[in-house]
């Protein structure tokens, strides 16, 4: 009671304190009996209503998120939280409401504990909101909720109703942004779209939707004629927040391992692979994030080395191109000079030691690899792309470069002059000191 009391001084060093020392008072607990009676405490003044600063309430869900979950707390936990967020009118508030509610509903979800039939209609209500940020706060945090689940708990028939109206939720905001997605990308509806792909990706597998269904979605997600909704420099460069970023990074991976690159023109596996640049290299990105999305790319990568390999050199060449020319609409331009210092990520993220990769055959590995050393022996020049080396990423992935080099010594070849003698290749500045960069490279070795 004194911490909850401390809440309201006027002190902010002291509403910090007290949330603290919640928070480390709660690792000592592991009465579930007593914690109970915190917990009705805490919950009290907010269901009654009599909080009316949303600061308050906002370090109150605080306080609940750092109580231990148990099965019959969480319950209660979640039972309150759903109907005060429900009712909340500050988004400021909200957002630390459902991190509390989410963090026990997440533990209900994961120990198969079913959610009572109104909970889950007021949850399915409060993600329908019209006012956007509210309803992508909810949607996007419970979206978190299942995505972090096994597909066992996915499947599990006590969580079927709510991941079932969660994507029904999704899908309408999906449709709304495939209609309208400027509009939508402004309002930061995208984002909720991403959570659609990213979740359906996975949970189609488990039967809680169709395979049809995932099809469906992923061509509209990777469509790029007549108009671009999602793999649309303008739409995708909207992205604001780390959530926006990661949920964007998930629906670009989802498409692309669970429905084939192999299947998509090459125009459609380019704008894929500037979408995924831009979500690695972006300096807005915040820098803690960009091992995840990295780690990201490189499974992705894994699933199919010749073809996401060769889809992002390719997105490389055109991103470097776009910067050269000052191409006002591509995705490079509207980054900024400042990505291509970053564009060493995505080499290293696609230089895997074959034993790091999921192919059966190991041959086909082998030689999809080195044809991917071929083709990056130009990209990896301080000229195009600083910060990596030709013979270093050889050597990380198992090849050596001096014996890759006397026994494909025609390829090598071709690859130097064909950036010579390509117009779009050729037409960036340092691609031809690049050139004599490697080859010099290629001698040495």
């Amino acid at each position: 009671k004194p911490l909850v009391s401390n809440l309201k001084s006027s002190n902010q060093t002291v509403r910090n304190g007290a949330v603290e020392s919640f928070r480390s008072l709660m690792t000592k607990c592991k009465s579930e009996d007593d914690l109970l009676k915190v917990v009705g405490e805490i919950l009290g003044p907010l269901k009654s209503q009599k909080i009316t600063n949303a600061e308050q309430r906002a370090l109150h869900a605080q306080f609940l998120s750092a109580v231990p979950c148990f099965d019959n707390l969480s319950t209660e936990v979640v039972a309150g939280l759903i109907q005060i967020s429900a009712k909340e009118p500050s988004e400021a508030a909200l957002d630390p409401e459902l991190k509390a509610l989410c963090k026990h509903l997440s533990h209900l979800v994961n120990s198969k504990v079913a959610l009572k039939p109104d909970n889950v209609t007021t949850i399915s209500k409060a993600c329908t909101d019209k006012r956007v940020p509210f309803r992508k706060l909810w949607q996007l945090q419970v979206s978190e909720v299942f995505w972090n689940a096994d597909n066992n708990v996915i499947s599990d028939s006590s969580n079927s109703p709510l991941i079932k109206e969660l994507l029904s939720t999704l899908k309408n905001s999906f449709n709304e942004v495939v209609a309208n997605p400027l509009p939508a990308a402004q309002s930061g509806l995208v984002s909720i779209a991403y959570a659609y792909v990213a979740l359906l990706g996975r949970v189609h597998e488990t039967g809680v939707a169709t395979a049809a269904e995932w099809t469906d979605v992923a061509k509209q997600f990777v469509a790029i004629a007549p108009k671009a909704p999602f793999l649309n420099p303008k739409v995708y460069s909207k992205a604001s927040s780390e959530t926006d970023f990661k949920w964007n990074t998930r629906a670009l991976a989802a498409v692309s391992t669970r429905a084939s690159l192999r299947d998509y023109d090459a125009a459609t596996r380019n704008a894929w692979a500037q979408a995924f640049i831009y979500t690695i290299v972006n300096p807005n990105v915040p820098s803690k994030c960009r091992p995840e999305f990295c780690r990201t790319l490189s499974d992705v990568y894994q699933n199919d080395v010749s073809t996401v390999g060769n889809a992002i050199i390719d997105g490389v060449w055109s991103w470097i191109h776009s910067l050269a020319v000052r191409d006002k609409e591509s995705a490079a331009a509207l980054c900024g000079d400042g990505s291509q210092s970053l564009l060493y990520l995505i080499i290293k993220s696609i230089s895997v030691h074959p034993s790091s990769t999921s192919a059966a055959d190991t041959s086909d590995v082998e030689k999809n690899l080195q044809d991917q050393m071929i083709r990056t022996v130009l990209l990896c020049r301080p000229e195009l792309v600083q910060h990596v080396s030709w013979i270093d990423s050889c050597l990380k992935i198992g090849i050596d470069p001096g014996k890759l080099a006397s026994e494909r010594p025609d390829d090598f070849l071709k690859q130097l002059t064909g950036v010579i003698e390509d117009p779009v290749q050729s037409a960036i500045p340092n691609a031809s000191a690049a050139v004599w960069s490697a080859a010099a490279d290629l001698a040495f070795v």
